[in-house]
């Protein structure tokens, strides 16, 4: 990418004749080893946008753009949206939908998002492609060894558990009760919706093999966290994916390519190169921590 200033201080995308094939731009900073560039502007309203290789600006005037992951991906941040987050690739294509909290990545790839315009059941986690790979669920209650984590979803049946891995793959089915015996084996409890038989049943989570055992009446066994109020409040208030991730916007930069950078052109120092990517705090990056073992 051919980057030159030109009159009142204004910088322009070229091609080899010196053609101008992007408009000016209070600077324009190519990222490196990508085909796109940051351009940014005086405004209140977004002050950063990408630019592709063509002189085009491929995404609106964003509030932050966070620096690219190892799987090509970056979070951009746009102003005065109820989901304000997006991650694009490196040609600045968008590849989720907007969300209100979009975590860091785990070294199998997984993040988990957070959709504010569902009605119920509002997380779920995506793969590096954006894809959503796992069941939607309220909250994570738990997390294990080996990546394994214990998921709640709100609904009117009684079986509400589930034991999701580190692909986002859920184990069986969804239970009632979910006790964990050993670190691969769980034993779970499903309502069978008749009056109050149940079955149980052991689950391998190394296989993902589930053997039904015998029906058992659940008449006898404690029913608190079947309490719906009660469990959404105990989560929200312990387990708040919003509060687990309180760096969850990182300053925007972008590694640069440093034979774009011109002498009068001084990058915002939102542009500056920075190695480490802002890490998960609380509960949240507890779980990442343990999905990525």
């Amino acid at each position: 990418m051919n980057i030159i200033e030109k009159s009142k201080g204004k910088f322009f995308l070229v091609d080899e004749k010196g053609n101008e094939l992007s408009t000016g731009y209070k600077t324009l900073v190519q990222i490196k080893d990508y085909p796109i560039a940051i351009a940014s502007r005086d405004s209140v309203n977004g002050t950063l946008a990408i630019v592709d290789d063509k002189g085009k600006r491929v995404t609106e005037w964003l509030e932050s753009i966070g620096e690219f992951n190892k799987f090509g991906l970056a979070k951009i941040k746009r102003t005065d949206y109820d989901s304000p987050y997006l991650l694009i690739d490196k040609f600045g294509n968008k590849v989720t939908a907007w969300y209100e909290e979009i975590s860091n990545f785990n070294e199998h790839g997984l993040a988990l998002v957070y959709n504010i315009k569902r009605a119920e059941n509002q997380r779920v986690f995506i793969n590096s492609k954006g894809e959503i790979v796992s069941d939607w669920f309220y909250h994570v209650t738990s997390a294990h060894k080996n990546g394994f984590v214990t998921v709640w979803r709100d609904t009117d049946g009684w079986n509400r558990y589930a034991i999701i891995d580190k692909s986002g793959n859920r184990i069986g089915d969804w239970y009632w009760i979910i006790t964990f015996i050993n670190d691969f084996t769980c034993k779970a409890i499903k309502d069978n919706g008749n009056s109050r038989a149940s079955t149980e049943y052991t689950m391998n989570l190394i296989t993902g093999d589930v053997n039904k055992g015998s029906d058992i009446d659940r008449s006898s066994i404690k029913e608190d966290q079947n309490d719906v109020a009660k469990m959404k409040a105990e989560l929200s208030s312990s387990n708040n994916f919003e509060l687990s991730i309180e760096n969850k916007v990182s300053e925007p930069k972008a590694e640069l390519n440093s034979t774009q950078i011109k002498t009068s052109q001084t990058p915002n120092r939102s542009f500056e190169s920075k190695k480490e990517e802002p890490k998960e705090t609380g509960f949240f990056q507890k779980i990442i921590d343990l999905i990525s073992k």
